[in-house]
């Protein structure tokens, strides 16, 4: 028992968190471990549809020597298929080569990987380090004079510590000239090797001689330590005998299944392979990841005044104290801040103050920056700490330093999932914690905008999230704004002003430039509020479009917020968009979501609980939030998917019939919202001139592309029913676009909205308009002329509209902001909003059913008041949500 003690104290390694955890009170989550040297980007993303289709197989027993890896290693090294024998991770292969060897003793160079040494131990053999110090030159004298006959000598390239190579022709020079020991060449840690020279010049798997046996580790370069799986390459009369001190099934089916498929996504990834351009593989991400990482973490190390880092090729760094010793650092690490480190003191050849770090990512980088100093500028007064001894802190005392404010975000499963409502109730909700907080989507592809205070254009959906924040809009919320066109791709605009029309593949070029600017509209929003709100866009589930992502993961990585996945159950397949999307996201995407939310729901939630059950097995994320169907919230909805998609107003025995014309590009549809909450009006979606009834007020509303949209009147027939209600004494009311459309001509010759010049309009007011590359955007509070009565709204247009014998509609200094027919019957403006007034909504039902022989109600009868509707969302959304958890997850 003391024997094994002993052993284990000795050839303990870095990684154990479960160990670590244990020992400090954590979880294993919880730590940030530099202690073992895997690759920082995690296993390569496609590994994880790969072993989930291998899952079926789970029932069948594995080759039993993987001779199809075999044939895959030998094929992508250009070597025959008896010279490879693969193990269960290259520790396996290391005992197993120790027990095939005819030897009697085993020689290192020290310091180096420890294992080497208890396979000696294992097997009875004498151990002599020949030892070195980190840093030093390889001692080659001292070996090659230590050597005897039947020695077996270990050597590990990059060394293990240290991460210093061998030279390559000095070490084949001894292999060459003593024939009658077995050199083992270890080179497990090569692949994060960035050189410029071809890596064949690099390894050793190439010499060809009888006595050298090489190792390789497909678990540390590819991220699979739980997988494990190694090979050797060898001549085929030790492969065999190596092979021969290995169980049958050594290798299980999937690691077998992994090396196959990494070895064809991979390519690029072997040394033995001529350079070339890594392109966007994981292994060339990999090596230019820790090139980069590895120098500046070096620089950062030498910086400290304590530290004294080494030199090194591989995914390691090792360091040496000035003063006191690893496991004290080690120890105080984990205390403050739960980082591990790999304390080095029980490798020959190192000091009591040698420990190793992993080189991880920047941000991973810094914070051990950062806390090594901080926890050896509390040790750098010895003297004081021995007179003043102050006790650790508690085990669970340590945070991770949080540069953003405290977040949320709500993606989806998918558009219309109920990302912007869920994100209004959000504000609202936090609001009423006594925080300041505002919304922030960084894109948003909508033509339902809003114009701020200052005369710039947002997302009409980030406006509403404001109002449930009690804010101004602007621009900061959402600094890219997307309005799609029929011709020439969408119009961009950036913190609320045209930069110009881009198609898709143009605008994916200027992504990079655009996400610094969004990045800087996010940092300003948080140094003048509490916590924010992120809502995604679509899904970040979509694999086309991830790469160049400005909106989902990519924002919420930067703004280090926990993300909310929410789904629609009311359009089925909810818990099968929530395995899916966990499914195509990467691992560290998959970290970042820490919970669902279930939208509409309609029934008893007790129903739901074997479907959450089986969410949670699947995907390790819980339901946070089960929200029923909500009715009437009169909230504006973010896009025209839910108006395209609403059924005809089925209420009956209404007064007064509006018909709304369904345009291909139609924006800022939620103008009418209002209408639909009369209780005398009939709103009625109009798509083609088949129409119901008679319609007493018809609608045109506004559009992205007024003139392709005009040419669709007139293609369907629609133009021809309206000239024919108009006739029959219909009202027709345009509104921007459709007021465009009401007028003579439409003239487009700078090709704004269209490549139509010039294109007839509807011909019933007596206007022209004509695109102008300027665009108006502005608030507006004018005198609605026939009624007196004060109306506000905004504007957003390119058109420039002139009178002729029309009539001034608003008292506003600008006449081309609307006008009337000569008998009022036909009227456009350019005044969004218009509608919202809950006197000047009444005055015009009223005045329709004055035509009709009715008698007007006079008094309102609807009051549209988002502010209420925003209070029962939180209401509903606050009673069906985990809300402490959520609080707790952000950090609040």
């Amino acid at each position: 028992m003391q024997q094994a003690s002993v052993a284990s104290s000795v050839f303990f390694h870095g990684g154990d968190l479960t160990r670590l955890a244990r020992q400090f009170g954590l979880k294993p989550s919880d730590i940030l471990d530099f202690s073992s040297n895997i690759n920082p980007l995690g296993p390569p993303d496609y590994l994880r549809a790969w072993i989930s289709q291998d899952v079926d197989t789970l029932d069948t027993y594995p080759e039993p020597r993987a001779e199809s890896l075999c044939n895959a290693l030998a094929a992508s090294m250009n070597l025959p298929t008896d010279t490879i024998v693969v193990g269960n991770g290259a520790n396996e292969l290391i005992y197993a080569i120790v027990r095939a060897a005819p030897a009697k003793r085993m020689v290192t160079v020290e310091p180096t990987f420890v294992e080497y040494r208890r396979a000696a131990m294992a097997a009875n053999l004498t151990h002599l380090p020949v030892l070195t110090k980190p840093g030093r030159e390889f001692p080659f004298q001292e070996l090659e004079s230590a050597l005897q006959e039947r020695d077996i000598v270990f050597l590990a390239h990059p060394n293990n510590p240290t991460g210093a190579l061998l030279d390559r022709e000095n070490i084949a020079e001894i292999i060459r000239k003593r024939t009658e020991i077995l050199f083992v060449i270890d080179e497990s840690f090569i692949d994060f090797v960035d050189k410029a020279a071809p890596q064949s010049n690099l390894s050793f798997a190439h010499l060809g001689l009888n006595n050298v046996i090489v190792l390789r580790s497909f678990t540390k370069f590819f991220a699979i330590p739980g997988l494990r799986l190694g090979y050797s390459i060898s001549c085929p009369d030790l492969a065999l005998r190596i092979q021969e001190q290995l169980p049958a099934w050594n290798v299980n089916a999937i690691a077998q299944s992994v090396g196959k498929k990494i070895l064809s996504m991979e390519e690029s990834a072997s040394i033995f392979k001529a350079p070339g351009p890594d392109q966007l593989s994981y292994a060339g991400e990999t090596r230019a990841l820790i090139a980069t990482n590895r120098s500046l973490l070096l620089r950062e190390l030498a910086e400290i005044p304590q530290v004294h880092p080494f030199e090194s090729s591989a995914n390691f760094i090792l360091c040496e104290l000035k003063n006191g010793t690893a496991n004290d650092l080690s120890n105080r690490l984990m205390e403050r801040y739960a980082i591990s480190i790999r304390s080095c003191h029980n490798y020959l050849g190192t000091t009591a103050g040698h420990f190793r770090v992993a080189v991880r990512s920047i941000e991973d980088n810094t914070e051990l920056v950062r806390s090594l100093r901080a926890v050896l500028a509390e040790a750098s007064d010895a003297t004081t700490r021995q007179a003043n001894p102050v006790a650790p802190p508690p085990a669970r005392n340590y945070s991770r330093k949080r540069n953003k404010r405290p977040a949320i975000m709500l993606q989806g499963t998918g558009s219309n999932a109920g990302k912007t409502l869920m994100t209004a109730a959000f504000c609202r909700i936090l609001l009423r914690q006594g925080l300041r907080v505002a919304p922030f989507k960084s894109q948003n592809m909508s033509l339902n905008s809003f114009v701020t205070a200052r005369g710039e254009e947002i997302s009409r959906a980030q406006a509403l999230q404001a109002v449930a924040c009690k804010i101004e809009p602007d621009t900061r919320m959402n600094p890219v704004l997307l309005k799609p066109n029929a011709d020439t791709g969408s119009h961009v605009l950036l913190h609320g002003k045209p930069v110009g029309h881009m198609r898709a593949v143009e605008y994916q070029k200027h992504k990079a430039s655009l996400f610094k600017e969004v990045k800087a509209s996010y940092d300003s929003l948080c140094e003048d509020f509490d916590a924010i709100v992120l809502e995604g866009a679509g899904s970040p589930g979509e694999v086309n479009l991830k790469k160049n992502d400005i909106v989902n993961m990519n924002m919420a990585r930067y703004a280090e917020s926990p993300v909310l996945i929410v789904g629609d159950i009311d359009r089925g397949g909810v818990f099968a968009s929530f395995v899916g999307t966990m499914e195509v996201l990467t691992r560290e995407e998959r970290a970042m979501v820490r919970g669902f939310l279930i939208n509409k729901f309609r029934g008893d939630p007790s129903l739901l609980r074997d479907a959450l059950d089986y969410t949670l097995l699947h995907t390790g994320k819980p339901v946070l939030g089960i929200v029923p169907y909500l009715r009437g919230l009169n909230l504006p909805e973010e896009d025209s998917v839910t108006f395209k998609s609403q059924a005809q107003d089925q209420r009956s025995n209404r007064d007064i019939q509006i018909a709304i014309v369904d345009l291909p590009h139609i924006s800022n549809f939620t103008d009418f919202d209002a209408l639909r909450l009369e209780p005398d009006v009939q709103v009625q979606i109009v798509r083609t001139g088949e129409f119901p009834g008679t319609p007493d007020v018809i609608i045109i509303p506004g559009t992205r592309n007024t003139i392709y949209d005009l040419s669709y009147l007139n293609q369907t027939g629609l133009a021809a029913w309206i000239e024919t209600q108009a006739r029959r004494g219909a009202e027709i009311v345009g509104l921007c676009g459709g007021f465009q459309m009401l007028g003579q001509t439409i003239s487009d010759a700078g090709q704004i909205e269209s490549n139509v010049a010039l294109a007839n309009g509807l011909r019933l007011l007596d206007v022209e308009t004509a695109f102008a590359s300027e665009k108006t955007l502005k608030q507006s509070t004018v005198v609605h002329i026939p009624s007196g009565i004060s109306v506000r709204g905004y504007e957003v247009h390119h058109g420039q509209t002139k009178l002729g014998n029309a009539r001034v509609l608003l008292n506003s200094g600008n006449a081309s902001l609307g006008c009337e027919s000569v008998d009022g019957m036909i009227w456009g403006t350019y005044l969004h909003g218009i509608f919202d007034d809950d006197q000047f909504r009444r005055w015009f039902i009223d005045r329709a059913r004055t035509r009709q022989g009715l008698q007007p109600l006079r008094e309102i009868q609807a009051r549209y008041d988002m502010d209420a509707g925003l209070d029962r969302l939180a209401d509903e959304v606050q009673s069906a949500v985990k809300l402490e958890e959520i609080l707790r997850i952000m950090g609040l």
